[in-house]
């Protein structure tokens, strides 16, 4: 007799449509009919209550394949190979394939997306819950993500990217600069230039302060700076924190865990300091900095070939030879390369602003910048790191030296060894 052999992972794929045959037993109809209910719950497994609705509506394991309309999932989605929509997919409950996703049209994703292979959506992409991929995620569209996101591989989104996670407190990346005056008074540069955050400030003891934004400070260079000014025999703080853009930095004696400048007045003694993982020009100045994408640890920045190759459109007018409207044909036609952002192009404004003391008067002062690769600077980094102001540190804690090393550092600036008291 004609009879299927229905077990677990078995669906109503599996069943023959020309059993029962003519001339079978009777008396096995009713193995025939439990097969029916066998390979319906098998193939319906997450069904518990009355459902409606077209084929592809149902949670459903599948072994790969394309599929060429619309399909809605209400369920949970299982392809152990790979799968093709040729228009949208929206998948309610967990999402598992073996190998690789192709969607055509939108997706939306309201709770989890497990993948092990490569994901291409070529339309917008929503996802609700957590998305894990071992392999890469291509999205052509824009990508609105509410959870969290884990890919093993590369990320790659034509259109914008949109993730609460990406935007949180505890995610967003960022450190903070502190910077320190006498009763005098001072204008200072502040370490997050454009990507900075507005300054807290506090002065010793809860003494009366001043501070403003740029006080009487000239120049053509773009910079973030704060005047401040003390009571009588205050010392006067700011700390602003910022949005970090590309450690790490390195003037060509290693990479600087912490830059450390201070104000020296004649006597030996400190006038003003400033503490901040980022020197001035890193952040303030016209050379950007901020890396579009990161590929194999090294950061890019996506750019028209014209300022690849110029660095910057005043320049291009200056030293290509070419006329206006030549180059701005350029750079409206010009290919986007990735650009990498080497110690050369993260040091490119340091003859600019090679401290934070610019637009003072600094008759009698010698800027120092305490030794940038000294063990010590990975220690003040860790206290820095915690929250604890080190410019009160090195007022209170560092005697400095007032011989120069043989250091890579900013023109104008000592280099200078420091050690605690």
């Amino acid at each position: 007799m004609a009879l299927e052999d229905i077990t677990a992972g078995n669906t109503i794929a599996n069943l023959v449509l020309t059993n029962p045959a003519d001339g079978d037993d009777a008396s096995q109809g009713d193995d025939h009919i439990r097969n029916l209910k066998k390979a319906l719950q098998y193939s319906f497994p997450n069904i518990s209550a009355t459902a409606s609705g077209v084929a592809a509506e149902f949670a459903f394991a599948h072994k790969g394949g394309t599929v060429s309309g619309n399909a809605v999932i209400l369920g949970s989605l299982s392809v152990s190979g790979a799968m093709s929509f040729a228009s949208t997919l929206s998948v309610s409950g967990a999402m598992s394939l073996a190998t690789t996703l192709s969607v055509s049209g939108a997706a939306v994703m309201k709770t989890t997306l497990n993948v092990e292979g490569a994901t291409t959506l070529s339309g917008a992409a929503v996802m609700k819950g957590g998305v894990t991929l071992e392999s890469s995620l291509t999205v052509s569209g824009a990508a609105v993500m509410k959870s969290g996101l884990h890919i093993d591989g590369n990320l790659s989104v034509s259109g914008s990217l949109i993730g609460s996670f990406l935007i949180s407190q505890g995610n967003l990346k960022t450190t903070f600069g502190d910077v320190s005056v006498p009763i005098a008074g001072a204008n200072i540069t502040l370490p997050g230039g454009e990507y900075g955050f507005y300054p807290m400030v506090w002065a010793d003891g809860g003494s009366t302060m001043t501070a403003q934004t740029a006080k009487a400070v000239g120049g053509s260079v773009a910079n973030n700076n704060i005047y401040l000014e003390g009571g009588t025999g205050t010392n006067v703080y700011a700390r602003q924190r910022y949005v970090q853009a590309s450690p790490p930095y390195d003037l060509g004696d290693g990479e600087i865990p912490l830059f450390i400048f201070a104000l020296m007045n004649a006597d030996g003694s400190i006038h003003s300091t400033c503490v901040a993982p980022e020197a001035p020009w890193h952040n303030n100045g016209p050379t950007s900095i901020r890396p579009d994408l990161e590929i194999g640890g090294k950061k890019f920045q996506r750019r028209r070939a014209i300022l690849a190759e110029f660095g910057s459109i005043r320049a291009a007018i200056q030293n290509s030879g070419l006329t206006r409207a030549q180059i701005m044909d350029r750079f409206a036609t010009d290919q986007m390369i990735d650009w990498e952002i080497t110690q050369a192009i993260k040091q490119a404004d340091m003859p600019l602003l090679p401290h934070p003391f610019m637009g003072n008067n600094l008759t009698g002062k010698t800027v120092v910048l305490l030794d940038p690769v000294s063990p010590l600077m990975s220690r003040l980094l860790d206290l820095h790191d915690a929250g604890e102001s080190v410019t009160e540190i090195v007022r209170d804690w560092l005697t400095i030296g007032n011989t120069a090393l043989v250091r890579k550092g900013p023109p104008g600036v000592m280099v200078c060894a420091a050690r605690l008291k």
